[in-house]
């Protein structure tokens, strides 16, 4: 069934993303998370995956050429929490107040997480997109909060703020949604593939335009399928009206 998304959106258009993890480094300031220790991997990509002290990261994938003119193209892909209008982690979640949705969409994992009632962590192993991650050292699951503080004081989450590209948008739901289907009519121009993730097999708009995403916060412009960009489609949700 179809659900109305209010509150805040977030678009993000990987066309013009250029990786420069400037997202990255501004979320792990604003949320005064410690560094990963990490090691090559033989890519560009750093740190290999989202953690429990990494809540948004660039994926780096390589792929032939989308158009006549490239030979191999760079796909990349800012990866965290979808913030999902019926979410999930908070529907598997046993600790009453645990995970809360905020009036503007944010997904907001709270203290209120008691490690010794969650010994399974269905929130992580439920999340169709492979999000929340386990802080060791709290022993708590962790995430992206849509930076739920600083748009309850009327700011961006701070990777839009940081973007140098302005690749992330953020706004009110109907002006993400228009403008996400007025950047897929160019994007299809030049790339047949291109659509907007969460996909149309999950309920949304997809290649086809109506608005695209799956009942998520936070939306993608892609110029190609997300298996490409190494991701899953996710489930669930429903689709804009």
């Amino acid at each position: 069934m179809p659900h109305i998304i209010t509150g805040k959106m977030m678009l993000i258009d990987s066309s013009i993303c250029m990786a420069c993890k400037g997202c990255q480094v501004s979320c792990k300031a604003w949320h005064q998370l410690p560094a990963e220790d990490t090691s090559f991997i033989g890519s560009y990509q750093n740190p290999a995956d989202l953690s429990g002290i990494t809540y948004t990261m660039l994926r780096f994938n390589e792929v032939a050429g989308l158009t006549v003119l490239k030979y191999l193209e760079w796909l990349f892909f800012k990866d965290q929490c979808r913030h999902c209008v019926n979410p999930k982690c908070q529907m598997v979640c046993p600790v009453p107040g645990a995970i809360v949705v905020e009036p503007s969409g944010a997904v907001v994992f709270t203290d209120e997480c008691d490690p010794s009632i969650c010994v399974t962590r269905p929130c992580e192993s439920k999340c169709p997109y492979d999000v929340p991650r386990l802080n060791e050292e709290e022993n708590k699951e962790k995430k992206c909060d849509f930076c739920y503080d600083r748009i309850e004081d009327g700011k961006a989450p701070t990777c839009v703020t940081t973007c140098p590209s302005e690749a992330i948008t953020f706004g009110n739901v109907a002006y993400i949604q228009g403008l996400a289907n007025a950047r897929l009519a160019e994007l299809l121009a030049k790339y047949p593939n291109a659509n907007i993730y969460p996909d149309v097999a999950m309920g949304g708009g997809g290649k086809k335009g109506g608005g695209g995403g799956a009942g998520t916060h936070v939306i993608w412009l892609l110029i190609d399928d997300s298996s490409a960009y190494g991701i899953t489609s996710g489930g669930g949700g429903g689709m804009w009206p």
